[in-house]
């Protein structure tokens, strides 16, 4: 003790244990390094203050000041700040052999027990408290020292606020001191960076951003970490040491899921400073969240912020949603696509990151760079490499999360219908019977709404319009893939090629068509229209198709004869070697 009077007392606040009164143990906040005691510290007749006594368990009186010191050293280094327990002085109680911090009083219930009763999918209030918690981690990673043993049980709720309360093993780097070798229980575990395991004595700031991110996934459970393990402690030692983690919650948001997941990354040079961390909670977008189970058919919505169409290249969106502009055109210079709403291109799927690509175009050549992506970049299939440019050829498949482009360097408005913002038929007519020669196995429906004009007389012209598009949206989203072609032939009439498809496949594809759009409720301005139908016809390659014209051809003969029976039907054309004119196969 004498050690400790003459080297730190002398600077400390000492108080007279016989101020304290109504005493009562803590028991929910000490734990196996520490006993914590709720007291009263008496100031005058009219005022108190409440305040809690820690008493170190150790019972070697060097060892005992030699770690009481270290934390008085460090709680003193800390500014004063809302989210870290103030540190008051010291007090001795006679009944006990050594002196004991004294620290402001924060409030009896610690992170763990209050995610137990807060409302789960209370998202603002868990951005505050993460916030919190990072705000006290950076005062005191700002003075260079290390807590070591954060956890969501040694975090108390005071009021309002979260604050960091426990600083038995910090240590600081810039004495000659080493971290205590940290005692791995049942209890801490899941918030040590599995490096403590096997080099004990080993320390640094990455060491406690990746107990955050363990924090910050319980936040968004309500639950501690691994509480449903099964393993005994030696078991969940190895596989966290392996890479097992919490697996994400469904319903987080993506920029929030990821920054844990980075926060808790097994190689602690990828793991963000605490500053990152703290702008990253700043910038979450709550619009896109994580889902466990995603659909294979989900269809990502897509944003551009500026669409020229003048410009000379563009990207078809093949699979995606982006309020009605099918072709994002591309100016000269650089755009950015990813997630986040600062990107020019954004595209809201959790597969794609913040920042996921760069399309530069200059001098009539247009390169696309993969930013380092997690998910990457497929061209025509094949895995771009990281940060390595390629050139964009005329019709590549890009494909980016859930999200599919074509390429085409002379995205020309004139071959573009300006209502469906799909292919018009000048399209077709000017840039297939080049292909034609390589067309094995195309097939052609060609697809023409019953009765259309009634939807003009019956509502109006804008809402036969609203029609047209919708039914675009539709087709485009679900049904067109990769190198297929979609077009409007012309007033209510489209077309859809598909490419590298058997008829069998075609016919298919039309059986879902025509009742998925019997079955759409068209809405303009509010108003329920009436049943819109289809009738389809489906030609294939065969001995009589000399060109794209006789596909054509064939098909809109086979849709006329599902006109002439009925309507609302699909019928296939087929051409055997004994006959020309057989028309057959009517779909009810």
């Amino acid at each position: 003790m004498d050690k400790f009077v003459s080297k730190i007392k002398g600077d400390l606040k000492d108080f007279n244990h016989k101020d304290f009164q109504n005493f009562h143990d803590v028991s929910n906040i000490s734990d196996e390094f520490c006993d914590i005691k709720y007291a009263c510290l008496k100031i005058n007749e009219s005022h108190e203050f409440h305040v809690v006594l820690k008493y170190l368990n150790e019972n070697n009186e060097d060892e005992y000041y030699n770690k009481f010191i270290r934390e008085i050293e460090n709680l003193r280094n800390i500014d004063d700040n809302e989210n870290v327990i103030k540190f008051l002085g010291v007090t001795k109680d006679p009944s006990k052999n050594f002196y004991s911090l004294v620290l402001r009083y924060c409030g009896n219930k610690n992170l763990s027990d209050h995610l137990k009763e807060a409302p789960k999918k209370d998202w603002s209030n868990k951005i505050k408290m993460a916030k919190d918690i990072a705000n006290g981690l950076n005062y005191i990673h700002s003075e260079n020292i290390i807590l070591y043993n954060l956890n969501s049980k040694n975090i108390m709720i005071d009021n309002d606020k979260l604050v960091i309360s426990d600083f038995s093993l910090a240590v600081s780097l810039d004495s000659q001191k080493k971290p205590t070798a940290i005692k791995i229980t049942e209890k801490n575990v899941a918030y040590v960076d599995p490096k403590n395991f096997t080099h004990a004595n080993m320390a640094n700031k990455s060491y406690d951003i990746y107990s955050l991110g363990v924090i910050l996934w319980e936040l968004s459970s309500g639950r501690p970490p691994f509480s449903k393990n099964k393993l005994n402690i030696e078991e969940l030692k190895r596989s966290i040491e392996l890479g097992k983690r919490e697996l994400p919650v469904n319903l987080t948001p993506v920029d929030y899921k990821e920054l844990y997941c980075d926060a808790w990354d097994r190689d602690y040079y990828k793991r963000p400073s605490i500053k990152e961390v703290i702008s990253c909670l700043k910038d979450i977008e709550f619009d896109l969240e994580y889902h466990v189970y995603r659909d294979s058919g989900f269809i990502p919505k897509i944003f551009y912020q500026s669409n020229k169409s003048h410009e000379k290249a563009c990207l078809k969106v093949i699979k995606g949603s982006s309020e009605n502009e099918q072709y994002l055109f591309i100016p000269e210079g650089e755009i950015f696509i990813g997630r986040k709403n600062s990107n020019d291109i954004v595209i809201k799927d959790h597969e794609i990151d913040k920042r996921h690509a760069k399309i530069k175009n200059y001098q009539g050549k247009v390169n696309i760079i993969d930013l380092g992506s997690k998910s990457g970049i497929f061209i025509n299939g094949e895995k771009l490499t990281f940060h390595t440019l390629y050139t964009l050829n005329i019709n590549d498949i890009i494909k980016m999360g859930h999200s599919t482009f074509q390429y085409l360097p002379t995205g020309k408005p004139n071959f573009i219908d300006s209502l469906t913002q799909i292919y018009n038929a000048e399209y077709l007519q000017n840039n297939l019977a080049n292909e034609f020669e390589n067309s094995q196995n195309w097939c052609l429906l060609f697809c023409d709404f019953d009765n259309f004009k009634k939807i003009n007389e019956n509502y109006s012209r804008a809402a036969g319009d609203h029609v047209l598009a919708e039914f675009s949206k539709l087709i485009q989203n679900k049904y067109i893939y990769d190198k297929d072609i979609f077009a409007r032939y012309g007033d209510d009439k489209f077309i859809i090629l598909l490419i590298d498809a058997k008829l069998a496949l075609a016919y298919e594809i039309a059986q879902e068509i025509r009742p998925s759009v019997d079955t759409y409720q068209f809405n303009h301005n509010e108003i329920k229209l009436q049943s819109i139908t289809l009738s389809i016809g489906v030609s294939g390659m065969n001995s009589s198709v000399k060109n794209f014209n006789d596909l054509l051809d064939h098909a809109k003969k086979a849709c006329k004869n599902a006109k002439e029976y009925g309507r609302n039907q699909i019928v296939i054309w087929e051409n055997e070697p004994m006959t020309t004119d057989i028309v057959s196969i009517v779909i009810f």
